[in-house]
């Protein structure tokens, strides 16, 4: 007679998220400032500036990524940002020279405002779409945008000669200034987004870039997730563009261009698309290195592309989504 052993289940530990992700993200939030504190005189600091800009941009992409949204018009936002800042400083709504110093606090609010407004108009065309008409639909409102740019344009002089079509707008208070105020953004850009990634919001981002169908057995609004996405990534590359216009001094037509849009998603693809601090890091490091050699915008463009079309190479499946690799597929390696 065999006598039945029960046996004491002892409780699970709860799980433990990885730290690696916070502390990189902390690293990244460090370095801005450290480059900052490093860089010494006018070429380094609009270097550091460029930067911080363009890694803030890139890192806004982030959102879209993990909803399963592959925008290639995320440059709207980003010019709507800095056309903001254009558009309240030559009607006077706010006063280019403000002694106290919220000229620029209140142009960053309202280039914000603008760039999730700019957002939520593409969440609303494409939140229902597949991700191929997303990507295109997108990259069609920015040609849109880039049309009605060139409507609006004044000659800026360097050196006496006409090298640019664009829009002066008021400079942050010395290019030092324009150093920490962009890091002190970059930084919490990706603090913000890192938050948001890692919450209940990030789950249910995650589970929106799926079928409606499992969203909604998940109980998500899959639609209304995704335009969330897109809101709240216009508004930090809203802010961005009002960053870039104002440390650059002067808003152009190519800040709502095929080059801006294609930035994003390829600093995104080079860092990881399903990270925060990969799309932050490329986006900074090319950010400073195209300030840095001062590459022609063709070339730019040309090296965008190429990194689209090798990432679609390397795994048509997941392109311009969280889950792109660029290890080789399961099945070209022989695995089941």
């Amino acid at each position: 007679m065999s006598a039945a052993v029960r046996v004491r289940s002892l409780p699970r530990p709860a799980p433990v998220r990885p730290l690696l992700p916070w502390w990189a993200a902390a690293g990244w939030i460090a370095v801005p400032f450290a480059a900052a504190a490093l860089a010494h005189g006018r070429f380094a600091w609009s270097v550091v500036t460029a930067a911080a800009v363009q890694g803030l941009f890139a890192v806004s992409w982030v959102l879209l990524a993990v909803s399963g949204l592959p925008s290639l018009g995320h440059a709207l936002p980003y010019g709507a940002g800095a056309y903001t800042v254009a558009f309240l400083v030559h009607r006077g709504i706010v006063q280019a020279a403000d002694p106290n110093g919220a000229t620029p606090a209140a142009l960053t609010a309202a280039a914000a405002a603008a760039g999730g407004c700019a957002g939520a108009l593409q969440g609303r065309l494409v939140r229902n779409l597949a991700p191929v008409w997303t990507a295109a639909i997108t990259l069609a409102t920015v040609e849109a945008a880039h049309s009605l740019a060139t409507m609006w344009m004044a000659p800026v002089l360097h050196g006496g000669i006409v090298t640019d079509t664009a829009i002066p707008v008021a400079a942050l208070a010395g290019d030092r200034a324009a150093t920490w105020i962009t890091a002190a953004a970059f930084a919490a850009g990706v603090l913000l987004v890192t938050v948001l990634v890692r919450s209940r919001t990030g789950v249910a981002l995650r589970a929106a870039a799926g079928a409606d169908r499992d969203a909604d057995a998940l109980g998500f609004d899959a639609p209304r997730l995704r335009l969330f996405a897109f809101v709240t990534a216009g508004a930090i590359a809203g802010v961005a563009g009002a960053l870039a216009a104002q440390s650059t001094g002067h808003v152009s037509p190519a800040m709502v261009s095929w080059q801006t849009s294609l930035f994003a998603p390829a600093a995104a693809l080079l860092g990881g698309a399903g990270t925060v601090v990969g799309p932050a890091a490329a986006g900074y490091l090319i950010g400073g290195i195209a300030q840095l050699v001062d590459a022609p915008s063709g070339l730019k463009l040309l090296a965008f592309a190429a990194v689209l079309a090798a990432a679609g190479l390397r795994d048509p499946r997941h392109v311009l989504g969280a889950a792109f690799s660029w290890n080789a597929p399961p099945e070209r390696r022989g695995l089941p």
